[in-house]
Formats: C-alpha cells, sequence, structure tokens
C-alpha cells in the first residue's frame, strides 16, 4: 500500500508540476534521521500530493504526449523505494558492525595490556618470528594459488593444441588435392590464434608460480634465521600468548572487512536511489517543456487566426 500510494502521489506531483529535490545524503551511523526512510520518502509524497495542481488543458495532443513522456515514472519510484529500503538496511548492519568492532578492539587492548603484564619481554621477543612465521604462511598461500592458476593455463593450453592438431589432420586429408575455402581459413586462424594466447598465458603463469615460490623460500630462510636469533625456549614461552592475540587480531580484520563491504553497498545502494531521483527531475522538466511549448504554440495559432 505505501509503495502504490507514493506511486499516486509522487506522479500527481510530478504532472501538477512540481519539482523534485534531492535529499541529503544521510551519515552512515544515523540511520533513524535518513532521509532514505520509507517514513521520509511517504512524507514527501505527502506533500506532492498536497501541493495545488496547475491548471492544464484537456487537449488530447498534450496529454497523449505527457503520458509518454511518464510512462517510466512507476518503475522510477519502484526503484527508489527498494534503494530506500536497502539502504536502511545497509546502515542498520553497518551500525551493528561497527559497535561489534569497537567492542573486539576493546577486548583485544584489554587482552593485550594482560598479557604484557604477565610476560611481554617473552612476546615482544619473539615478535620478530611470529611476524616473519605469518609471511612464510601468505607465501605459502600464494606459491598454491600459482600452481592452480598454472595449472588451469597448462590445461587450456593443452586442449587448444588438441583441437588445432584436429582441425589440421582433417584438412590435411588429400592435401594436394585441398583448396581451403574462408571458413576453413578463419577457423583454422582462430585456432591458431588461440593456441598463442594459451601458450602465452601459460608461460606468463610459469614466470608468476617461478616468483612466488622464489618468494616462499626466501621467507623459510627467513623464518629460519629468527628462529636461531629467538631462540626455541622463548618461542614456546610466547606461543600460547601470541596464538590467542592473532585469534582476536583475525576476528577484528574480519569484521573491518564486513565494514568496508557494508560501506560500498550503500554507497551502490545510494547511487541508485541519486539516479532514480535525477531521472524524475528530468521526467519534470521534461512535462513542463511540453507544456510550454504547448501553450506557446496555442498563443501563436490564436494571433494567426
Amino acid at each position: 500500500l505505501k509503495v502504490r500510494r507514493l506511486f499516486a502521489t509522487s506522479a500527481l506531483g510530478l504532472l501538477c508540476g512540481r519539482a523534485w529535490d534531492k535529499p541529503c545524503s544521510p551519515s552512515l551511523a544515523t540511520h533513524r534521521a535518513s532521509p532514505y526512510s520509507e517514513g521520509a520518502m511517504d512524507a514527501e509524497a505527502c506533500n506532492v500530493a498536497e501541493s495545488n495542481c496547475e491548471s492544464t488543458s484537456q487537449d488530447p495532443a498534450l496529454m497523449l504526449r505527457e503520458q509518454e513522456i511518464t510512462r517510466d515514472v512507476p518503475a522510477m519510484l519502484d526503484a527508489m523505494n527498494r534503494a530506500s529500503s536497502e539502504v536502511n538496511t545497509l546502515e542498520t548492519q553497518l551500525s551493528e558492525s561497527q559497535e561489534s568492532y569497537r567492542l573486539l578492539f576493546e577486548s583485544w587492548s584489554k587482552l593485550y595490556g594482560e598479557l604484557r603484564a604477565k610476560d611481554g619481554s617473552a612476546i615482544e621477543r619473539a615478535r620478530p618470528y611470529f611476524d616473519a612465521s605469518q609471511r612464510l604462511s601468505a607465501a605459502s598461500q600464494s606459491v598454491q594459488a600459482a600452481v592452480r592458476e598454472f595449472s588451469a593455463a597448462a590445461s587450456q593450453h593443452m586442449h587448444a593444441k588438441s583441437e588445432l592438431r584436429a582441425i589440421e589432420e582433417c584438412l590435411g586429408y588429400g592435401a594436394h588435392k585441398l583448396t581451403l575455402d574462408s571458413d576453413q581459413q578463419d577457423g583454422l586462424s582462430r585456432c591458431t590464434v588461440r593456441v598463442l594466447k594459451c601458450q602465452q598465458e601459460r608461460d606468463l603463469r610459469e614466470r608468476d608460480y617461478a616468483v612466488a615460490l622464489r618468494e616462499y623460500q626466501e621467507a623459510q630462510e627467513a623464518l629460519d634465521a629468527r628462529r636461531s636469533q629467538v631462540g626455541d625456549s622463548t618461542i614456546r614461552r610466547a606461543l600460547p600468548r601470541w596464538t590467542k592475540l592473532q585469534r582476536h587480531q583475525q576476528r577484528l580484520e574480519e569484521e573491518q572487512s564486513r565494514i568496508s563491504k557494508l560501506v560500498e553497498r550503500v554507497k551502490l545502494a545510494k547511487s541508485a536511489y541519486g539516479n532514480s531521483l535525477r531521472e524524475l527531475d528530468r521526467i519534470s522538466t521534461a512535462v513542463h517543456a511540453a507544456r510550454r511549448e504547448h501553450a506557446e504554440s496555442k498563443a501563436m495559432s490564436a494571433m494567426s487566426a
């Protein structure tokens, strides 16, 4: 019902000459005051309905022209309603996520302070080793990703070569009497180009793998060096506390990633809302222009008569 009422009142306002004004962008943390809320949009629609309509001619040609200009209004209002609802939902989720991050950070800070008070020297001495261990883990993941990409590229290259070989064998039958038509030439050329492109991709992925493997080996050597500097006893002593800190840190990073994604989704929803609003403004301007041209045409006709 709210959507239908918004359609009716907004379309009425458009056809009665009311301009559409873009609302101010709300803060991400102030959902209740958001001008994108359904209540704000419904109030705006009611204001449109209460405004006095301009007196318009019942000329059939003008009415048809206005109907043609405004035929997309219901769909745009529906898109605005969906976008405003999405903005409100996402801003609520964003506010909750930001509060969760704040609580997680307070918990992490408290834990870090407690662990430093108990055995901060061991943690600080072992930190270079744990940092090197994290770099080795990241390098290992890069190697695995490079292996997967190289395997996929090599498989595509082999498949392309098989297709080219099959075409060449087919065309090579009685080659001394064979004349290729344009379709056969195009097919052979496309397959040859595909083989070359797949070869280039395979070579690129092979180089990427070589780089990732070298970085992994360097990270492994750096970890071994840090282990010798820090000592196994210090590492064993600090490992449980460091692991606990890292679990909290991982949760913080996950929540921060979720916040970033929500911010981007809010931007997209607001952009969709703004695009619909600008399109409605364009339609309103076109309606006024059509009425003005119609009035001028009638005035000129009256003067000529």
